[in-house]
């Protein structure tokens, strides 16, 4: 007697199931088309870099070592350099912040959501010329690879639980050029467009746990200023200010370089 396959009709867990996973292959196929469209923008990388080489932001002073003498000549070139965004930027940008905030708490499926989440919420949220706002990056003097990021905002915010401004937030340096001086650069090149909006004092967040950030931001002179918990972690978060000086420090220049200043 021939077997007869029963069919079981599909549990709303499954069909459930199904969607979800049909949604994932989409999200997937969705993020590639976004990566191809900025690759295909950015594919000539060296003209990409000689444009940055010409928009540099910040020159670096030479590198030190722990008893003040320098390691670099003044002929050797910097492994990085420091400039404002550009808009092609912001997929190597998604990659570090979500590499460096979300990639030990999430899988490969949400990692991608995060990652698409970031480069979009980077993209809608540009600095437009006319706004106190800035993205700063650090980028690779060979090839103008992006290495690092970080983002000062001087627009007032009507939530109730926005920090107050100017505000340093989405600091993170690509894993493998770690412990290289990058995070504090960007920090002062985030100070330093805050001083050239008129400001006097700026504000970020940071996660108490986190004592590597924590102890970088009080060695660059930031103090906490107030103590709250973040309602979906129940992390502790701290929120540091630092005064900035906006005065000339004359003993850093010469005579004739004062001279010209005060002209």
């Amino acid at each position: 007697m021939p077997h007869k396959c029963k069919f079981k009709s599909p549990t709303a867990s499954n069909i459930f199931l199904f969607i979800v996973q049909l949604f994932c292959i989409s999200a997937l196929l969705c993020l590639q088309s976004v990566e191809g469209f900025i690759n295909f923008k950015t594919k000539n990388t060296s003209r990409r870099h000689e444009y940055c080489a010409l928009n540099t932001y910040r020159q670096l002073p030479p590198r030190m070592d722990s008893l003040g003498a320098t390691i670099n000549s003044q002929d050797e070139e910097p492994i990085y350099f420091i400039r404002k965004a550009l808009f092609v930027d912001m997929s190597p940008a998604a990659d570090i912040l979500t590499a460096g905030f979300f990639s030990e708490k999430t899988n490969f499926v949400t990692y991608q959501f995060e990652k698409l989440k970031t480069y979009l919420s980077l993209e809608s949220s540009f600095p437009k010329p006319s706004e106190t706002h800035e993205m700063i990056v650090a980028c690779r003097n060979t090839d103008g690879k992006v290495l690092a990021l970080a983002e000062v905002d001087g627009r007032p915010s009507n939530k109730p639980d926005a920090a107050p401004r100017p505000y340093m937030c989405n600091l993170a340096v690509d894993q493998v050029f770690r412990k290289m001086g990058i995070a504090s650069e960007l920090i002062m090149a985030c100070e330093e467009e805050a001083i050239a909006w008129g400001e006097t004092e700026i504000f970020l967040r940071v996660r108490e746990k986190n004592t590597a950030a924590t102890n970088m931001y009080t060695k660059l002179g930031y103090n906490v200023e107030a103590i709250s918990v973040d309602e979906e972690s129940k992390d502790t978060l701290l929120l540091m200010k630092k005064i900035l000086a906006t005065e000339i420090d004359e003993t850093s220049f010469s005579t004739e370089d004062m001279e010209m200043v005060k002209k």
